[in-house]
Formats: C-alpha cells, structure tokens, sequence
C-alpha cells in the first residue's frame, strides 16, 4: 500500500483545518453580515451575535 508524502499529508490537514477555522469564524450572524455589508458596499448592522 502506498503512503503520501509528509508534505501531501501536512497539506491536507493544513487545509481541512483552514476550512473549519474559516467555518467557525464566519459562522455568528454579525460575521456573515459584515461580509454581506462589505460586498453590498453599505455600512453593517451588527446585533452583537
């Protein structure tokens, strides 16, 4: 059986890792409406969530 290399390896935990983090943090509501703010280009309303 073939194994990956340690840097294939690495980089996929690397990356799951991204993912979940950038889940966790753009998860709260204020979190989504800031980065719908930003893309609407007006000011976001936060709720404190």
């Amino acid at each position: 059986m073939a194994t990956a290399a340690p840097s294939t390896v690495a980089h996929t935990l690397l990356s799951a890792l991204e993912r979940e983090l950038q889940n966790r943090l753009f998860a709260p509501k204020d979190a989504r409406e800031g980065l719908t703010a930003w893309v609407e280009k007006r000011k976001p309303v936060f709720e404190g969530h």
